[in-house]
């Protein structure tokens, strides 16, 4: 049996990985949002790597819960409230990026999956809601793990293909100032 002390912080550790997440992502709005664009490329790479920090250390936190033996309740309630932050932060500044560099048609089809995600999440959690009425458990399943490793990658590819090929970022040649819209 592990002393009481090193549960707690083994715990706290989990639940630090859950919500460090919020911030993260917050850093991805305000340099996409607030910044001038073209965003300079220090900044992208600030905003890019928040995002990949999220989406990485969403992957994480569960896995170090269950080694840990230290899974909770507030544990299966955070994780889907931060992916929750993470797509309703995410969807609408990419819609925003794409409408402001005038690939509207991007912007039209990045709004649909959008609202097909953000409805998804609120029909899952009506569904848990009902469960836990009746003392049902509604713990993640496959299916939702399976969504999200699909749609972590693909809003950060979509991110750099709106931003950072834009900077010059990683290497790349920046994209013609032409294509680009004030």
């Amino acid at each position: 049996m592990q002393p009481r002390a090193s549960v707690w912080w083994k715990f706290c550790f989990v639940q630090a990985l859950t919500l460090v997440r919020v911030p993260l992502i917050f850093i991805f709005l305000a340099v996409s949002v607030f910044c001038r664009h073209p965003v300079p490329e220090f900044w992208f790479l600030v905003a890019f790597t928040a995002m990949i920090l999220s989406a990485v250390i969403d992957l994480f936190d569960g896995y170090f819960a269950r080694r840990f033996q230290v899974t909770s309740r507030l544990g299966a309630y955070a994780d889907p409230m931060t992916d929750k932050v993470f797509y309703l932060t995410t969807f609408p500044t990419l819609v925003y990026l794409a409408d402001r560099l005038g690939q509207h048609t991007h912007a039209r089809v990045l709004l649909v999956l959008a609202i097909l995600f953000l409805l998804r999440d609120q029909w899952v959690s009506f569904l848990r809601s009902l469960g836990a009425l009746h003392n049902l458990s509604a713990k993640a399943n496959w299916s939702g793990k399976a969504r999200t490793l699909i749609s972590f990658p693909t809003i950060c590819v979509i991110y750099y293909y709106l931003q950072g090929r834009l900077t010059g970022a990683c290497g790349f040649p920046p994209t013609s100032s032409m294509h680009r819209r004030a």
